[in-house]
């Protein structure tokens, strides 16, 4: 096990000698060795000495050899071992299937680093699969996901996150019932409510829709504009999604204005233009307030958003002529 390593040691020192030496070829034959941690040594070493070529070389023979002893590695080099396998591409659904069957096992474990790189082969596998079938991997996801999100550190959440964040977008549903684990914490760094924000509008369905919108609509007020901000964007991205919710939607983004906050009315004005696009019969609403909303708006974008609604529909604003004559 020392030796491998000592084989990196080399290489580092001397390149040209390893290349010449007959140890690449030594490395590889002992992969098949019966002591586990000399394997994840071998593939360590073997993928830093060969990085210019991509790495281990893999094949369907190797990584079904590798994934059959996955349970005799320790965490780290189950780690070494699954991040290999996603430079395996599956030739038939069957194979993938069976895959993910060994995988099963390991995506139990309570360590984070060995569940997200599982997750990662199994988002790997089912690329190419039908929905159904997809969907019903990514079920499997979901239970260790939430498990390892439930008290862990912000850096873990961190991580789990951005792994679910890829999974809503895959596959619709997976993740709605759990919409309340979404919701911000007091004690969430920025990084983590951001990528909340960006996930809840993703699991917004017609039965937690008002839940989800009633939640975003307390953070529209954090002493945090970029929170604030994000969330205004998430309720319009709920609204885009779900034309149901549309009218309470809109009802919901003039509240906003109610508040006189800079960034709030900026940041609104750009998502109803938004939402105007898709919905312009709500347009009779904003026409109303449309002229309050361009002294409170200041940034470029929240103001250029009021000019577009004066355009698109002066027919229903009877100052938009004068407005206009103001601004040029």
């Amino acid at each position: 096990k020392a030796a491998v390593m000592g084989v990196l040691k080399i290489y580092h020192l001397d390149p040209v000698l390893i290349a010449e030496s007959d140890f690449v070829n030594q490395l590889y034959n002992m992969v098949r060795d019966s002591d586990a941690k000399v394997v994840a040594n071998c593939l360590v070493v073997l993928n830093e000495i060969m990085r210019e070529e991509g790495g281990v070389a893999i094949n369907k023979k190797l990584i079904t050899y590798l994934l059959n002893r996955v349970e005799d590695f320790n965490e780290w080099g189950q780690t070494v071992v699954l991040s290999l396998v996603p430079k395996y591409t599956p030739r038939s659904d069957q194979e993938a299937f069976a895959f993910m069957n060994v995988l099963d096992g390991v995506l139990r474990t309570p360590n984070s680093a060995v569940a997200l790189a599982t997750t990662n082969c199994f988002i790997h596998f089912t690329e190419n699969l039908d929905d159904s079938i997809r969907r019903q991997a990514y079920m499997r996801l979901m239970s260790p996901l939430m498990t390892l999100m439930t008290g862990s550190c912000p850096e873990t959440n961190w991580a789990v996150l951005k792994h679910v964040s890829v999974l809503v977008r895959r596959q619709r549903g997976i993740f709605d019932e759990q919409y309340k684990a979404f919701y911000c914490r007091h004690n969430d760094p920025t990084h983590v409510q951001y990528i909340k924000l960006d996930i809840l509008p993703q699991i917004a369905n017609t039965n937690n829709m008002n839940d989800i919108v009633a939640e975003l609509a307390e953070y529209v007020t954090d002493i945090n504009a970029e929170v604030s901000r994000r969330s205004i964007v998430a309720v319009g991205q709920i609204a885009m999604r779900i034309p149901s919710g549309a009218d309470s939607i809109m009802n919901q983004l003039l509240e906003f204005l109610e508040y006189e906050l800079e960034h709030v009315t900026d940041q609104t004005m750009c998502v109803v233009k938004n939402v105007l696009r898709k919905y312009p019969e709500r347009a009779g609403d904003v026409s109303v307030i449309v002229n309050k909303c361009m002294k409170q708006a200041a940034s470029p974008e929240g103001r250029s958003a009021v000019i577009w609604i004066y355009g698109e529909f002066g027919s229903l604003i009877a100052e938009a002529p004068y407005q206009l004559e103001k601004i040029i």
